[in-house]
């Protein structure tokens, strides 16, 4: 499965947006790229926000590849 939404020129404006908007959310909760299981804590808010804020369907790296472990 290929996640393309990201290489859509709708993703590519909001993309500064959505960054900042996923970094203040983890340093709100205080996760940092040190925490454990940070990569799928950041999957998911990237996940809801992008679906909340954007109205955009987004499927997580962990969820098109369910073999493989990414933390």
């Amino acid at each position: 499965m290929n996640n393309s939404i990201e290489d859509t020129e709708e993703y590519r404006k909001i993309e500064p947006t959505l960054e900042k908007m996923i970094s203040s959310y983890l340093n709100e909760v205080g996760i940092d790229e040190y925490s454990a299981g940070y990569i799928s804590i950041y999957f998911g808010v990237k996940k809801k926000i992008l679906k909340e804020v954007f109205n955009i369907d987004w499927t997580t790296p962990e969820e098109e590849n369910p073999d493989c472990i990414f933390d």
